[in-house]
C-alpha cells in the first residue's frame, strides 16, 4: 500500500495496480482489471489494483492561485473555495490595505492599488467566528510600466494613473470633450477606461482614428458621442463662397430697410424669423455625418453635444432693438406674435422662443437621418436657466429664456437636460469670493447653483455641465488645483449632473500642439489630462450613486439664492453650515456667503439621503450642519476634495456612511460587479 498526501503528486505502483495522482486526486488508475477516479480530500490508499478513500474532513480552505495585478489595473477576482463553516478572508501583510468586495465570498474581487506582495488569508470558521481551518494566497501587484519623465507624453500621463471603477450596466451620460484637439491615441484611452464616449465629429478620418478602430473592434461595447464643432461656415455662407456648405435661403438674414442683406464684420446676421427650410438644411448636413458614423461602425449615437455660439446668437451689451429692430419685418412679426417692440422683456421672449424653434428643427432633421434609433442625449451648449439670472439688469443680454424651451408637457425641445458652464475663474471668481461692485457671492458653485434652482422651478432635476478646470494663457483666469476641482465636480454632481461635457479652450501653442499629436510634455501633468482624469473619478463615484440623481431630488436648503429680482427668486440649493456662513454686508442679506458648502439629495419615498460637504476655502475640517430636523445636527467632514455621504434614518436611528474614504481616488473602495449605493 502507498499513500499520498494532497498537495502532492507522483506516480505509484503496488501489485498489479498503477495510478497518477495530484493534489488529493486520482487522474487515472489501472490494472488489476479495474479503473477508479476518485476524489479524495486528505489521503489516498491503494491496494492491489483497488482504491478506497478516507472520509473528508467536515471543514477545507483553499484560497486559489497566487495571482498578479498589473497597474493601473488594481482588481482581480480571488479564487478560493470552502468547505463547511464561514469563509472569511483577512489580510495578513502587504505594502498597503487591501479592500475585498466581501469577505465572507471565497471568489470576491478584491482592490491593491500599491505595488508589491500581499498575503491574504481564506479561513473557515464556525458559527462563533473560531477559525476552523484555513490557507493563504499571494497577490502580486506589479508596477505601473509608465514611468514619468523629460520625455513623457499626454498618453503617457493618463496611463500613469490608477483607472477608477466604473459600474457596470449604469445609465449616467458618457463623458465627452470640448476641445480643440485631444488625440486619438488619449482619447482610446479615456474611452477604454475611464468613462468618455467614443467621440467623432464630421471631420473624423475614419482611416486613421484609433477610436474608430477601437469601436469597429468591440461591437456595442463603448457608447458612441457625436460632436458638432459649431456651424459658423454655413451660416457664413451667404453668398455661396464655400462649395462644401449649403446656400441658405436669403431670408435666414437681417435685411435693411431697402432689403439688403445686413453684414458685420463681413458676415450676416441670422433673422430670428429665419424660416424652417434653412434648418432643415443645416441638420440634414449634420444629419449626413452622423449617420455616416452610424452606418461606418455599426452602433447608434448615444449623445450628441451641439458646441453651439453660431447662428440666431444672444445681442450681448446691445439693446435688442439696436440689433433686430434694423429689420422691419423681425418688428411686424414680433407685433404679429401678440408682443410689444417697444417692450425689451418682450424681445427676450421672442428671441428665446424663435432660437428655441431654429434648434429643435435642426436637432429633428438630423435625427431623421438616421436608421438606427434616436441617440439617447442631446446637449446644446449654452442652453440652461442662467447663471447670472437675475443679478444685474442685463443679464438677458446674455442668456435665452429657458422656459421658451420647455413644451406643453414640460419637456425640453432641444437639449435633454440644461446645458450650464462653469469654467474655473472664468465669468466666476473660482471657488470663493464676493463680486466686486455688487459684493454677493460670485463663485463658480453659486452661479452653477442658480442653474439647478432656476431648472426646479420649471419641473426639471438635471443637468449636463460644461465644466473646465481652466486652460493655459489667453482669457482664462487660472487653473484650479486637482483637489478643489475634484470637490467641485463632487458637489456639481451632487447638485443632478448627469454626466458633463470637460471643455478646454487653448488653441494654438505647445499645450495645443502637445495634446493634438501626444507630442513629449515632460514629466508635468498636462492641464487638459488633469480636468479629464479628475472629472473622469467623480463621474465615476457617481455611477454608484446614480439612483439619487435618478430618483432623488436636490434640496432646496436654506434661503434664497442672492440673485434675484422683483420676477425671479430661486432657493439657495445649498444649506448654512454652522459657523460657516457668513454676511459681508449686515445691510444686505444677499451678501451670505459660505466658506464650506453642503449640498443634499433626498431619495423620493425613502429616508435616505445623499450629502456632500466641500471645504472651499481652509483646510480640511469637521463642519456641522442640519438638513433634516430628524436627522438632527449632522457632523460631516468637510474636505478641500470633497466628502460624499449616504445617511439612513433605520428604525429611528441616524446611520451614517463616508462613501469615498480616499477623497482624491473616490471610487477605491468600490467594484464595477456591486451595485448601486
Amino acid at each position: 500500500m502507498v499513500s499520498l498526501a494532497r498537495g502532492k503528486s507522483r506516480l505509484i505502483a503496488t501489485g498489479s495496480a498503477t495510478a497518477l495522482l495530484a493534489g488529493g486526486v486520482v487522474l487515472a488508475a489501472s490494472g488489476g482489471g479495474s479503473s477508479v477516479l476518485t476524489t479524495l480530500a486528505s489521503t489516498v490508499s491503494i491496494v492491489t489494483g483497488q482504491a478506497t478513500s478516507k472520509p473528508a474532513p467536515a471543514f477545507a480552505a483553499n484560497a486559489g492561485p497566487d495571482l498578479t495585478v498589473k497597474l493601473p489595473n488594481t482588481r482581480v477576482t480571488l479564487l478560493g473555495s470552502v468547505r463547511g463553516g464561514t469563509a472569511q478572508w483577512t489580510q495578513l501583510s502587504g505594502p498597503a490595505k487591501v479592500v475585498f468586495l466581501a469577505t465572507n465570498n471565497p471568489s470576491t474581487p478584491v482592490m491593491a492599488d500599491k505595488p508589491g506582495t500581499y498575503k491574504l488569508r481564506l479561513a473557515v470558521n464556525n458559527a462563533n467566528g473560531k477559525v476552523l481551518t484555513s490557507d493563504t494566497v499571494v497577490v502580486r501587484v506589479a508596477a505601473n510600466p509608465t514611468v514619468i519623465g523629460s520625455a513623457s507624453t499626454p498618453l503617457d500621463h493618463v496611463l500613469s494613473f490608477n483607472r477608477p471603477a466604473m459600474r457596470a450596466g449604469n445609465t449616467m451620460v458618457p463623458l465627452s470633450m470640448s476641445s480643440c484637439a485631444v488625440s486619438s491615441s488619449v482619447t482610446r484611452e479615456l474611452v477604454r477606461n475611464w468613462g468618455f464616449g467614443a467621440q467623432f465629429n464630421e471631420g473624423t478620418n475614419y482611416g486613421e482614428d484609433l477610436v474608430f478602430a477601437e469601436v469597429k473592434n468591440n461591437p456595442g461595447k463603448y457608447p458612441l458621442v457625436f460632436s458638432q464643432a459649431s456651424f459658423y461656415g454655413i451660416y457664413n455662407n451667404y453668398d455661396g463662397h464655400n462649395a462644401g456648405y449649403p446656400v441658405l435661403p436669403a431670408d435666414t438674414y437681417l435685411h435693411d430697410a431697402n432689403g439688403q442683406i445686413i453684414l458685420e464684420g463681413g458676415n450676416p446676421i441670422v433673422s430670428p424669423i429665419a424660416p424652417d427650410a434653412a434648418f432643415r438644411q443645416i441638420g440634414a448636413y449634420m444629419g449626413k455625418a452622423m449617420r455616416q458614423v452610424e452606418e461606418r461602425t455599426g452602433q447608434k449615437t448615444d449623445l450628441v453635444i451641439n458646441n453651439g455660439e453660431s447662428g440666431l446668437w444672444l445681442t450681448i451689451d446691445r439693446w435688442p432693438w439696436d440689433k433686430w429692430g434694423r429689420d422691419p419685418k423681425v418688428t411686424q412679426a414680433l407685433r404679429a406674435a401678440g408682443l410689444d417692440p417697444t417692450r425689451e422683456g418682450d424681445w427676450w421672449k421672442f428671441l428665446a422662443r424663435n432660437k428655441a424653434r431654429q434648434e429643435r428643427i435642426i436637432k429633428e432633421t438630423a435625427y431623421a437621418s438616421l436608421q438606427l434609433g434616436q441617440p439617447r442625449t442631446y446637449s446644446w451648449y449654452g442652453e440652461g436657466f442662467g447663471t447670472e439670472r437675475g443679478r444685474w439688469a442685463g443679464w438677458p443680454w446674455y442668456n435665452f429664456l429657458w422656459e421658451e424651451y420647455i413644451d406643453g408637457n414640460g419637456r425640453p425641445q432641444v437639449s435633454d437636460y440644461a446645458s450650464p458652464e462653469m469654467y474655473y475663474s472664468f465669468h466666476n471668481s473660482g471657488w470663493s469670493g464676493l463680486h466686486g461692485q455688487q459684493g454677493i457671492p460670485y463663485d463658480g458653485l453659486t452661479l452653477l447653483l442658480r442653474n439647478a434652482g432656476g431648472i426646479r422651478t420649471l419641473g426639471q432635476s438635471l443637468i449636463l455641465p460644461w465644466v473646465s478646470q481652466g486652460w493655459d494663457g489667453g482669457d482664462s483666469g487660472g487653473i484650479s488645483d486637482d483637489d478643489m476641482f475634484i470637490g467641485a465636480m463632487k458637489a456639481i454632481y451632487t447638485s443632478g449632473a448627469a454626466g458633463a461635457v470637460v471643455g478646454y479652450f487653448t488653441c494654438d501653442g505647445a499645450p495645443f500642439q502637445a495634446m493634438r499629436t501626444n507630442g513629449v510634455v515632460g514629466a508635468q501633468v498636462p492641464t487638459q489630462v488633469r480636468g479629464l482624469i479628475n472629472t473622469a473619478k467623480v463621474h465615476a463615484l457617481f455611477t454608484y450613486l446614480e439612483p439619487f440623481l435618478r430618483n432623488g431630488d436636490l434640496l432646496p436648503g436654506d434661503g434664497n439664492h442672492a440673485f434675484h429680482s422683483w420676477d425671479i427668486t430661486t432657493p439657495a440649493m445649498e444649506f448654512d453650515v454652522a459657523g460657516e456662513t457668513k454676511v459681508n454686508d449686515p445691510w444686505n442679506p444677499d451678501s451670505k456667503y459660505h466658506t464650506a458648502r453642503v449640498l443634499a439629495r433626498k431619495m423620493r419615498g425613502a429616508d435616505r439621503w445623499l450629502v456632500t460637504a466641500w471645504a472651499n476655502t481652509g483646510l480640511d475640517r469637521d463642519v456641522r450642519v442640519t438638513i433634516d430636523p430628524r436627522l438632527g445636527q449632522l457632523v460631516l467632514r468637510a474636505r478641500k476634495a470633497g466628502s460624499v455621504y449616504i445617511v439612513e434614518l433605520v428604525n429611528g436611528r441616524v446611520q451614517q456612511r463616508l462613501v469615498d474614504t480616499d477623497a482624491m481616488n473616490p471610487t477605491r473602495t468600490l467594484f464595477p460587479e456591486q451595485g448601486a449605493l
